[in-house]
């Protein structure tokens, strides 16, 4: 497990004309506006949040396969899991701007997101988005967390190996992709309140592709893959904040 602090820096010029934008804030439909409200309310409601994940369905699906994983780990810890399936940089940040952190003041954010900003679209032609405007996205979300909860400590996950386009060149590509971004927040920044953290090794075999028995389609984890990443988590919390565990 690589673990390197960061400091922001500056980001790449992005077309922000682009729907695909990953550094402006978009929100979704009205079912995931729904989904985001229910966060907001429950923050409002509970006040005290210790531990607030953020992200895509990996993060969401703490609610389904992790699970069990998440009540024995996570929720003793006094932790909310915010994450929405399908999210991208650009939807997170919109939620962001619009209340998901108004009523909170964890002390630890644990994010992961960008995978869906990578790869293709549903054709399988239309690429989404470059790992620069990847990289500029997952910061512009980082940069919002750190002007609304000056005092949380935020540990950014890298984004996890995936194998789930039926094109293997595809998914070689992607992966290309994925390493890039990764390397490069990793160069990139350094902070006594950030640190970027990449377990992807622990998601692949030798041979450098998924370990498929941690993923239920090779990109959403199984509940070993959960296991595997809590694991990850607690040795980080050890680290990051004693007073945490």
């Amino acid at each position: 497990m690589v673990v390197i602090h960061f400091r922001v820096r500056v980001r790449p010029q992005i077309n922000q004309m682009s729907r695909f934008c990953t550094t402006v804030g978009q929100p979704r439909d009205s079912d995931w506006l729904k989904q985001h409200l229910e966060f907001v309310e429950y923050a409002k409601e509970h006040g005290h949040i210790d531990v607030l994940f953020l992200g895509d369905s990996i993060t969401d699906l703490w609610r389904k396969e992790g699970h069990d994983i998440w009540e024995r780990n996570f929720a003793p810890l006094n932790a909310a899991n915010f994450g929405v399936s399908g999210d991208r940089t650009q939807h997170l940040l919109w939620r962001l701007q619009n209340g998901a952190l108004d009523y909170v003041s964890p002390r630890i954010v644990v994010l992961m997101i960008g995978t869906n900003n990578t790869g293709w679209e549903r054709d399988n032609k239309t690429v989404r988005n470059t790992p620069a405007e990847v990289v500029a996205g997952i910061m512009q979300c980082v940069a919002e967390i750190r002007q609304k909860l000056p005092n949380s400590q935020i540990i950014l996950f890298g984004i996890l190996p995936r194998n789930d386009n039926p094109n293997p060149e595809h998914n070689q590509e992607q992966a290309a992709q994925i390493r890039e971004i990764n390397n490069t927040v990793q160069l990139s920044c350094s902070s006594e309140h950030i640190s970027f953290t990449d377990v992807g090794d622990k998601f692949m075999s030798e041979d450098e592709t998924s370990k498929m028995d941690l993923f239920i389609d090779g990109l959403h984890l199984s509940t070993k893959g959960y296991e595997t990443w809590a694991q990850a988590l607690l040795q980080h919390f050890a680290r990051f904040d004693r007073a945490v565990v």
